[in-house]
């Protein structure tokens, strides 16, 4: 979109038009009506400039007011597999099989199989049309399993189901699956959040992790979900979710650190969520995960 111009450099343009006007009206002084006609075209001129930057302003002020978010959601997730550099994994329009639905854009992860067809994971948000359902779509398709890194993440999903829709309302309950069996999603990151070493100090933050798992009954009502937030260790460079530990050989030389002994702080902190019971958090002390 080209720049919206100030109201002072619209005259100052207007003005400018107008000296051409009379400097090819002088050129053409044998002509009687000429400068009039010529100081009428750029006065015309200067108008449309001035409705013209008074149009593109009011179309900023609208995109502020109310932004294009489908647009703006396509684009990051384009991006977010431009990072992922997955050939199994697309940007997708998603449109809905209930019509009350809004139209969406989707992640949608397909694996080939022997017999020709594809295991499908997609997850989409319904959010493009103003007049309808907004929420989450999710479906599966035979059994997908994904794992794949996207930046500094890495995440596996693993499915299984008929070629079902599930329907999830914002700020409404949430439905049972339909052809749904399981789904398991896991997310972290790939290497610790935080890591410190100075000297005989060393100390840090683990690796984030997200799981969430659905388990849909025989009869397909019924269906049981969980999920955890947690803290973890990565590795030697990080043995637990949050760690601290000091050795005094630094400071003190060997005979005088013997003398002083603190032990290490470890904790892989865990929020888990159930359906039926409250939020339940440890701190894991001592583990490394």
């Amino acid at each position: 979109m080209p720049p919206v111009a100030a109201p002072d450099q619209l005259a100052d343009a207007l003005q400018q038009l107008v000296r051409q006007a009379v400097d090819e009206a002088a050129e053409q002084a044998p002509a009687p009506g000429r400068l009039t006609e010529i100081v009428d075209d750029a006065l015309q001129e200067g108008q449309e400039a001035v409705q013209l930057a008074g149009e593109q302003l009011e179309r900023l002020k609208d995109q502020a007011v109310h932004p294009d978010w489908l647009s703006l959601l396509t684009f990051a997730l384009v991006r977010a597999v431009e990072l992922a550099n997955d050939p199994h994994l697309t940007v997708v329009a998603y449109p809905p099989r209930d019509t009350a639905w809004s139209r969406g854009v989707a992640l949608r992860y397909a694996q080939p199989l022997p017999d020709g067809d594809e295991a499908v994971v997609t997850l989409a948000l319904l959010i493009g049309d103003p007049d309808k359902k907004h929420g989450v779509a999710l479906r599966v398709k035979h059994k997908p399993t994904v794992d794949f890194a996207a930046g500094p993440a890495r995440i596996r999903v693993s499915g299984d189901g008929a070629d079902g829709e599930w329907l999830i309302a914002f700020g409404a309950g949430v439905p049972a699956p339909t052809g749904l069996t399981a789904l398991d999603v896991d997310v972290r990151l790939l290497d610790p959040f935080v890591r410190i070493e100075d000297g005989g100090l060393r100390m840090g933050l683990g690796v984030p992790r997200v799981t969430a798992s659905v388990r849909v009954g025989t009869q397909g009502a019924a269906f049981t979900w969980s999920l955890d937030v947690a803290l973890e260790g990565g590795g030697t460079a990080a043995p637990a979710g949050a760690h601290a530990s000091i050795d005094f050989r630094a400071f003190l030389g060997d005979a005088l650190a013997q003398m002083v002994q603190i032990e290490p702080i470890a904790y892989s902190p865990i929020l888990r969520l159930r359906p039926g019971v409250a939020p339940t958090f440890d701190l894991r002390h001592g583990e490394r995960t």
